[in-house]
């Protein structure tokens, strides 16, 4: 496992709080999204630190809470329990995927791609619609084979995912329009 700054961070609040570490971890979530909706976050860090704020201070106000939600599915197993109700658990997915995608619910916040409370939601959708493809069904052996091969060599999409993102950048609205290839 590799270890990162919320890895260790959630080492030691499960050290000192054990029990209570749930409770702490939420709480601290909580506080996070305090910071970034307020703008505190933004006008004390992200302005004053520049130089910092895409790989530290930056980085840590936005991916604690996706970390800490992550943490909460794991810590309850929600996969587990989803799957005992596939077809209502991805209907109500895509729905609120949908509805965060394409209306404002929450309020668009200044950072560096990882903030809001929308991205969470709309992350913890994805999780449960791809945890509740039913890849055991898969027979056919090609693509299988396929699917293995894709997902062993996804790690590049995460260290890509800023370059790919800049590059697309301008064609977006068009693909969603489905104008890109005229």
């Amino acid at each position: 496992m590799e270890f990162n700054c919320n890895n260790y961070f959630f080492f030691i609040i499960i050290a000192i709080f054990s029990k209570h570490s749930l409770f702490i971890l939420h709480l601290i979530l909580i506080l996070t999204y305090i910071s970034q909706y307020s703008w505190y976050y933004y006008n004390n860090f992200f302005i004053n630190y520049p130089k910092y704020n895409r790989y530290t201070i930056g980085r840590i106000f936005e991916t604690v809470p996706l970390s800490v939600t992550g943490f909460t599915l794991g810590y309850f197993k929600i996969i587990n329990l989803i799957s005992k109700c596939k077809i209502k658990t991805l209907i109500f997915s895509y729905i609120i995927y949908n509805v965060t995608n394409n209306y404002k619910i929450f309020t668009k916040i200044k950072g560096l791609g990882y903030n809001g409370i929308s991205l969470n939601i709309q992350s913890i959708v994805v999780i449960f619609i791809f945890s509740l493809f039913p890849s055991e069904k898969i027979k056919n052996e090609f693509t299988k084979k396929l699917l293995i091969l894709a997902t062993n060599h996804t790690a590049g999409v995460y260290y890509l995912h800023f370059s790919v993102n800049q590059f697309f950048y301008n064609y977006l609205d068009d693909i969603k329009k489905g104008l890109f290839l005229v």
